[in-house]
């Protein structure tokens, strides 16, 4: 019977593409809140390698870039600090036989 109603058929449609953006809204929501999740796990470490080492930055800085890495699926990566006026790169995680 909906069938001959071409009014109950543009509502039909409707729902149906108001149910797949909730569901794709649904989605995202979902990866944001993964992502977030993420991000405090590594923050948490992160504050207790800093509280576990006072004084000692290279723990801290290690564990930073592997984090880092794994949150961006990098395949290595590395600091670059200051060395007086010139910059100067950490070494590479893993071990790279440039920088």
């Amino acid at each position: 019977m909906s069938e001959m109603n071409p009014a109950a058929n543009g509502a039909s449609a409707d729902l149906q593409r108001t149910v797949a953006d909730l569901q794709r809204q649904l989605a995202e929501t979902r990866t944001e809140r993964d992502e977030f999740e993420a991000q405090k796990v590594a923050l948490a470490e992160i504050l207790g390698i800093i509280n576990s080492s006072p004084g000692d930055l290279t723990p801290v800085f290690d564990a930073m870039l592997k984090k880092a890495m794994s949150l961006c699926e990098a395949s290595f990566g590395s600091f670059w600090k200051l060395d007086g006026d010139r910059p100067a790169c950490s070494p590479s995680w893993p071990a790279l036989p440039v920088c």
